[in-house]
């Protein structure tokens, strides 16, 4: 439904209600961070009920239109699906080459599926919601979005409100991950389809280095995922850090913020292998001269695929 040029978020209310009511009974949950995040949510609730969903009268979104996507019906993931043996088999390959894996079906950790000497490391966890770091990774996504004054679309902001996991990786002083780190993100139902997100942090220290892929696959159902990845690269820092997107049936929509300071190094590729909708906004602001960015896109589509 229009509203004032924008689409009408109301019909996520059911979605958004039940998330929060799942998120409260989650006994797993240090009760500050609970309460600090669930505010969050519905500041951004919110503002998504107030501003609502792009339409194309929006310069950068002129491109896509939503309406079929925003007359879909979607229900809360399920974090309890079984993962497709084909893509079960190919993490485990990764696995065996020595690269770092974290896995997510439906916005929540896989440990199982999971390297297991993750939760042994200090600086890389799959669930950034349970660490001690001082500012809470939603407070510093929110602190980094307002410096680069990117714009919140209703989709960032649906994110926000229905904010669950992600992977959080932060390096010291010349601190250096010599693995890839894989990052998985699954979206699978039997049923109706499911939304699920992710909201991940990447913050490298003075001269620290890693390579970080971002892996979005789905079931054959047109489930929606969204995901932001918020940087923050240190004098010196490199990332080189890539994104592939096969969501196939699925509908993606993905968001990479970062901040650069000087000498920094930030490399990699945005990689669409298609998907019912898939639509990547990129924005990056460099604090001081002489950091570097370099980044492609490549894009593949079948029929009836738009991206």
């Amino acid at each position: 439904m229009l509203l004032n040029d924008t689409y009408s978020a109301e019909g996520f209310t059911p979605l958004v209600e039940a998330a929060n009511a799942k998120w409260r009974k989650d006994d797993t949950i240090n009760e500050e961070v609970k309460v600090s995040v669930e505010r969050d949510r519905w500041s951004a609730w919110e503002q998504l009920r107030s501003g609502g969903f792009p339409t194309r009268r929006s310069e950068s979104w002129r491109y896509s239109d939503l309406s079929v996507l925003l007359q879909k019906s979607f229900a809360v993931a399920n974090s309890q699906v079984a993962i497709e043996k084909s893509i079960v088999d190919q993490i485990n390959s990764i696995k065996a080459k020595g690269c770092l894996v974290l896995v997510f079906a439906n916005g929540s950790f896989v440990p199982e599926h999971s390297s297991s000497k993750i939760g042994k490391m200090g600086s890389l966890s799959a669930v950034w919601r349970g660490w001690d770091t001082g500012l809470s990774a939603p407070d510093i996504m929110k602190f980094m979005d307002r410096s680069i004054s990117v714009e919140v679309d209703g989709f960032a902001l649906l994110n926000q409100a229905i904010l669950s996991d992600g992977f959080w990786l932060r390096l010291g002083k010349n601190e250096i991950f010599s693995e890839p780190i894989f990052v998985f993100n699954i979206a699978s139902s039997k049923e109706k389809p499911v939304f699920s997100s992710v909201s991940n942090l990447i913050w490298l220290g003075e001269g620290a280095r890693a390579t970080v892929v971002e892996v979005y696959c789905g079931s054959d159902q047109a489930n929606l995922q969204t995901a932001t990845t918020s940087t923050r690269l240190e004098r010196g820092a490199r990332l080189h850090w890539v994104r592939v997107q096969r969501a196939g049936a699925n509908n993606f929509i993905g968001r990479h913020i970062a901040q650069q300071t000087e000498l920094s190094e930030l490399t990699g590729a945005i990689i669409n292998l298609g998907a019912q909708f898939s639509r990547e906004t990129i924005a990056i602001s460099q604090l001081k001269d002489e950091a570097k960015t370099d980044l492609f896109g490549l894009t593949l589509l079948r029929e009836r695929q738009h991206g």
